[in-house]
């Protein structure tokens, strides 16, 4: 028997008009979530998938039920109850994470609606919003950047997710007999996903109309509202990309700087080690830095036979203009002593001509490569990869284009003292709250602040980074495939075009490669300040290195010297009646005090280990969760530093797979269990096994760089 709770007939809600190019929706939400079960066997690739519950919140009430046609009845309730298709209105629906909910709805949405009138998507089922028939779903994932019991947790819900009361393993069925567990667990998550958006839509004034589909949204409004005011259309229109432009600087895009010396790859380095990582980094680089594209881009020079441009004429441009240069590069080697190398493998792959083979990888970087390969990179890159590696002949530039430096946009560095002002202010009431034992809702309330101006200052890259040319993802109805559209010159054109004479526009792109590309430079001076020979490990904004005093006193002068050029270039924010600057390089804090590590190890990128004085084992490995269901973390599992080895297998802590099953509605016979299934995601658990460089990189020679004599004395 299903088990629908039946409700009283809820208010009608109030309806938000519409604009001329979105219907009128109704000002209540509806907040759905489905539970899932299957018998697909990875072996045979054969099984079905199915949703046994579901529960959704509508106007302060909850509806429970099985099976999935019932739960389309009751959602058509809502519609003919409040006009919906009879007027030409829609009601939103939120999922957290609705990407994998809606694998399992789509189908029947289809069947029963018509086609999706709109399907916005990221990349292949990464869904933000599909519109079908008088619904759109929304994921609120999106919204919140986080899982559903963290956002909870960081909003002070009453109704928090019930984290771990059922047992994903046990195979439910339709008919299965639920639990009381089953079903508190199941309304919890619908309870707090409707008081997580709520309390999301009243911190910000929003409607659901006004309120952004990602939290990268909120940031984009602000910086558009402080855009508009500062009259900087016409400076926007004036940095206008052209396709050639667009692409060399898509080419030139990239992320942060990750990696490891290749000398002490699965070596348990001991002795006195320090963390350090950049204060804000990418704020920083926002504010503390005058070295960004601010004008019309130009082209400075192309390739004609007889007439050359040298690097003494590179030289010369870049005394005033940020350049983007292409170039000729043709059997490259990395300079003896360099422990970080700089030039990834994939970016040579995107412009490697036959013949060309790099000899020597280390963890997707180039040692050393025979022939000829085009880059496409800025003038901070360059000058980071002619100081680091050695090449014959020398690079051919090929393409300049210039653009005049300067500093961002006066309103962006606003917006970025904004947040930045906020996360300090919270981060020390927080602080001051906890000393003082004020009340766990007062210290509740400052924390839920300073994560929000945490996101928010966060987002600030996210927004500047967004491409312009966003690739377009479609479903295919018939057989349920996702697609993409081709990027073609007159495609990307056709988008550019559309981008620059939206009034929504107002974020310059080449803003975004330059705040990585200058990351990447600090990343690497404070490498050079250390010293290759004691560099371990570094990720974006962040160094684990040996330390001694003289390297302490070095990084300390630099940061003195950073301190003093911000505060006199105005870099700096006041707060809690102190001055903060921007781009510190600080030493790392556990449990309130300065992070001493006595022991580090690791593998490759995203796989690493260190224990600190206190005896206490931190482990960080890419695919490995931080814990399982159950609470039992990564650190546990692994045991003990010295098993962060080649072979070593997380089984609990693994991560899980995505596996996609297609299909048309229909209903199904299960061991005697009617059941409805047109197709859905299943998430298999996955163990990871842990590989080290050297037996992926035989190549190096692991021996002789760096001698005995500089090694002596790290305990390995």
């Amino acid at each position: 028997m299903v088990e629908i709770e039946r409700m009283e007939k809820p208010r009608r809600p109030a309806v938000l008009p519409g604009t001329k190019k979105r219907c009128p929706i109704l000002a209540e939400a509806v907040y759905l979530d489905t539970e899932t079960s299957h018998n697909y066997n990875p072996d045979t690739g054969e099984g079905h998938t199915w949703i046994y519950q579901w529960a959704f919140r509508w106007c302060r009430q909850t509806c429970i039920g099985r099976g999935v046609e019932e739960l389309l009845d009751q959602l058509d309730r809502i519609d003919e109850e409040n006009g919906l298709t009879k007027y030409g209105m829609r009601c939103v629906i939120y999922i957290h994470n609705a990407s994998y909910d809606l694998s399992y709805l789509m189908p029947f949405l289809k069947r029963r609606y018509g086609s999706f009138d709109r399907v916005l998507a990221t990349s292949p089922h990464k869904i933000i919003t599909l519109e079908v028939g008088p619904w759109e779903f929304r994921c609120s994932y999106r919204l919140a950047n986080r899982s559903l019991y963290k956002w909870g947790k960081d909003l002070g819900i009453k109704h928090g997710k019930k984290k771990g009361l059922i047992d994903y393993d046990v195979l439910r069925y339709p008919d299965t007999k639920l639990t009381r567990r089953d079903w508190i667990y199941q309304i919890y998550d619908v309870l707090a996903l409707e008081e997580c958006v709520l309390r999301e839509l009243a911190a910000e004034g929003d409607t659901l109309r006004s309120v952004p589909l990602t939290s990268t949204g909120y940031v984009r409004r602000h910086g558009r509202k402080l855009a508009r005011a500062a009259n900087d259309w016409k400076e926007f229109t004036k940095t206008k990309l052209d396709v050639e432009t667009y692409k060399g600087l898509r080419f030139a895009f990239a992320g942060g700087l990750t990696h490891g010396n290749r000398f002490f790859i699965s070596k348990t380095v001991r002795g006195n080690i320090r963390h350090r990582d950049f204060r804000s980094m990418y704020p920083s680089e926002l504010r503390a830095r005058k070295e960004f594209p601010a004008g019309p881009w130009f082209k400075v020079y192309e390739y004609e036979p007889g007439v050359p441009f040298s690097w003494d004429d590179y030289e010369e441009y870049k005394k005033d203009n940020c350049l983007l240069v292409t170039a000729i590069v043709r059997n490259v080697e990395l300079k003896k002593g360099e422990t970080l190398p700089y030039l990834q493998y994939s970016k040579c792959l995107l412009g490697a001509s036959p013949g060309w083979k790099a000899t020597v990888k280390d963890n997707g970087r180039v040692i050393k490569a025979v022939g000829v390969c085009v880059l496409t990179m800025t003038e901070i890159d360059w000058d980071i990869l002619r100081r680091q590696y050695n090449f014959d002949p020398e690079p051919k530039i090929m393409m300049v284009t210039a653009s005049k430096r300067g500093p961002i946009p006066e309103y962006l560095r606003e917006l970025v003292d904004i947040y930045f002002t906020e996360k300090t202010t919270f981060k020390d009431l927080v602080k001051k709250l906890d000393a003082e034992g004020a009340p766990e809702a007062a210290i509740l309330d400052a924390q839920t602040s300073l994560v929000k101006s945490k996101n928010r200052a966060n987002g600030i890259f996210g927004m500047t980074a967004t491409d312009p040319v966003r690739q377009d993802y479609t479903v295919s109805e018939e057989c349920w495939e996702w697609e993409h559209t081709v990027l073609t010159s007159e495609l990307i054109e056709e988008k550019l075009d559309k981008f620059y004479k939206s009034r929504n526009s107002f974020m310059r792109y080449q803003i975004g490669v330059y705040v990585t590309a200058l990351a990447r430079k600090d990343l690497m001076t404070m490498y050079w300040l250390i010293g290759p020979e004691n560099f371990l490990y570094g990720d974006t904004d962040s160094i684990f290195y040996l330390s001694t005093p003289e390297i302490e006193e070095r990084i300390e002068a630099e940061n003195r010297r950073r301190e003093a050029e911000a505060i006199a270039n105005g870099a700096f924010i006041e707060a809690n009646g102190k001055r903060v600057t921007y781009d510190a390089f600080e030493l790392e804090k556990h449990k309130g005090e300065t992070e001493r590590i006595i022991e580090f190890r690791f593998l490759h990128a995203k796989a690493y280990a260190y224990v600190t004085d206190d005896g206490e084992l931190h482990v960080t490995v890419a695919g490995v969760s931080a814990r399982d269901a159950k609470g039992y973390t990564r650190e546990q599992e692994l045991g003990n530093i010295e098993n962060l080895k080649e072979g070593f297998v997380f089984k609990r802590c693994g991560s899980t797979t995505s596996v996609y099953l297609i299909g048309e509605p229909e209903v199904v016979d299960i061991d005697g269990h009617k059941v409805e299934t047109a197709g859905g995601c299943v998430l298999l658990p996955t163990t990871k096994t842990l590989h080290d460089e050297y037996h992926l990189n035989k190549d190096i020679d692991w021996v002789t760089e760096p001698t005995r004599k500089e090694v002596k004395g790290y305990g390995i």
